[in-house]
């Protein structure tokens, strides 16, 4: 029973703590966003007040959890606690804290007590309850210096911030960025033009749903939809005249410029942005081998080419990439997109919580898996052939010295110029950067390279 609380107000907080544990076991958050939903089945506008709450919660997440661990008092982390007690504590800072909302603190407190009993147990609950009064007379810390006022300023860890100023060498740029992080992204869809065509497509969408439809920056078959879509109700998406995808990902299957008949690999397929672009490039005539070690998502892959009708132009293999041109064969194809597994830096407008995520660990143990898969790559490349590298990353160490190590070793590869974005932060010319606060896009790297006959 909820007490002397708005209704609405209530359930927007139940559906975020829900979303946010299940969201631990279940990725990525908006995927676990909709399970929940499916079970809450919330008011449109219960929806509406959660998304806010959720996205604010994701994007202070290392900040709401230093306060939690210093009014709780906690000598290790947030990661020891029921994770019912670390969401419910995460949310109660940022509505306490942040948003300064609760006008009844001990309705509020109750609230969430609630919540929290129905999720855990009385015992889990009566610690958020506590901890819901505490955090009323918390106050956070005088800045230690001019990084730590930009960290609680802007929402960002401070060796992320430390980093971008040594890349940028200008507060003011670093600043611009992180205000592009914090700003929630425009819904982007890539037109199926093997259906339908972007005009008839903005059309459709602008008279169904009412909705201002503008188009991409860089291609034509992206649309941008500053509101967003009913995705869970949206006819066009279920026929498949479009897929969700950023502007940024499409390019780096569009930088290959493949040609009809090509064959094509795709060596981090999952879950098929790339692959069935390409598809829709080569006009549904060729052939895109797609390769993936995960069977979830490469179940999602085949899901979605169906969705799009052209399933029988991909030939899917689970496997390591890096085992792949062992068990398919060397020298074979007209061209290779390469997208490995990164830190994924350049997404936080779209997934606010990787900002506290990433580590530094990452940045070492990522590049040389990431340069043995664009080997494996290479090799399936005929002559003649194209192969491109990107990321979403923005680390140099995952992007301009992967493919530096690869140049140097493999002299038959040239670089290709890509007259889109930045130039590399070594200062490398024929590469792509992409920033959100300068190109209104996900961070992103591409090079594209040709295999000299």
């Amino acid at each position: 029973m909820r007490r002397n609380i708005d209704e609405t107000y209530a359930e927007a907080l139940e559906f975020t703590v829900r979303t946010l544990v299940m969201a631990e076991r279940v990725k990525p958050t908006q995927y676990a966003r909709r399970l929940v939903a499916k079970e809450m089945n919330p008011s449109r506008r219960a929806r509406s007040i959660s998304a806010g709450m959720l996205y604010n919660v994701l994007t202070r997440r290392g900040l709401l959890d230093e306060i939690t661990e210093d009014v709780l008092d906690i000598a290790d982390d947030v990661k020891d606690l029921d994770p019912w007690v670390r969401n419910a504590c995460r949310v109660v800072v940022n509505e306490i804290v942040f948003e300064r909302l609760p006008t009844d603190l001990k309705a509020f407190a109750e609230t969430v007590a609630d919540i929290v009993a129905e999720g855990s147990n009385p015992g889990a609950a009566a610690i958020v309850k506590g901890f819901t009064f505490d955090v009323a007379d918390y106050e956070p810390p005088e800045p230690e210096d001019e990084i730590d006022r930009l960290k609680w300023e802007y929402y960002h860890p401070r060796w992320l911030i430390e980093t971008w100023l040594n890349w940028f060498g200008d507060v003011n740029e670093v600043i611009e960025l992180m205000k592009a992080n914090n700003r929630r992204p425009p819904l982007c869809i890539r037109v199926n033009t093997l259906k339908t065509t972007p005009e008839e497509l903005a059309e459709r969408l602008q008279e169904k749903y009412g909705v201002d439809v503008q188009k991409g920056v860089f291609l034509d078959e992206i649309l941008r939809i500053p509101e967003g879509l009913p995705i869970g109700e949206c006819e066009e998406y279920e026929r498949g005249l479009f897929i969700i995808q950023d502007e940024a990902a499409a390019l780096a299957s569009a930088v290959m410029e493949p040609e009809p008949g090509w064959t094509i690999v795709d060596l981090c397929a999952a879950p098929g942005g790339k692959t069935t672009h390409l598809v829709q490039l080569m006009e549904g005539e060729g052939k895109v081998i797609a390769i993936d070690i995960d069977p979830v998502r490469m179940n999602r892959l085949k899901k979605l080419a169906d969705r799009m009708e052209i399933l029988d132009n991909i030939e899917t293999h689970l496997m390591d990439g890096r085992k792949a041109p062992d068990e398919l064969g060397e020298g074979f194809a007209d061209g290779v997109l390469v997208d490995p597994p990164c830190s994924a830096d350049g997404t936080i407008p779209k997934n606010p919580e990787r900002r506290w995520r990433i580590t530094k660990d990452e940045l070492e143990r990522l590049p040389p898996f990431q340069l043995e898969l664009l080997e494996a790559g290479a090799r399936m490349v005929a002559p003649g052939g194209v192969l491109v590298y990107s990321t979403c990353s923005m680390f140099p160490e995952e992007d301009e010295h992967v493919v530096k190590r690869f140049l140097d070793e493999h002299p038959e590869f040239e670089l290709v110029n890509i007259d889109i974005g930045d130039p590399g932060l070594d200062g490398t010319q024929e590469v792509a950067r992409l920033y959100p606060h300068k190109h209104d896009t996900c961070g992103f790297f591409i090079a594209k390279m040709v295999k000299v006959e």
